[in-house]
């Protein structure tokens, strides 16, 4: 079910089918977003994937 549930929000952010980004566990990144001057970093952390407590484990 993690596979399933980090691909369709990867779908959902449009993130390009680059096997470095869609092979790995979680969905962790820092995207750049913004033009020279006016650029911003998103830095997305991914708890989840690797709670051992978490329900998605089950």
């Amino acid at each position: 079910m993690k596979r399933e549930s980090a691909e369709e929000c990867l779908n959902f952010f449009d993130v390009p089918q680059d096997p470095t980004r869609r092979t790995r566990k979680g969905i962790y990144g820092s995207p750049i977003f913004g033009t020279e001057g006016k650029r911003v970093q998103v830095i997305l952390l991914d708890r989840g994937y690797y709670n051992i407590d978490s329900p998605a484990q089950e």
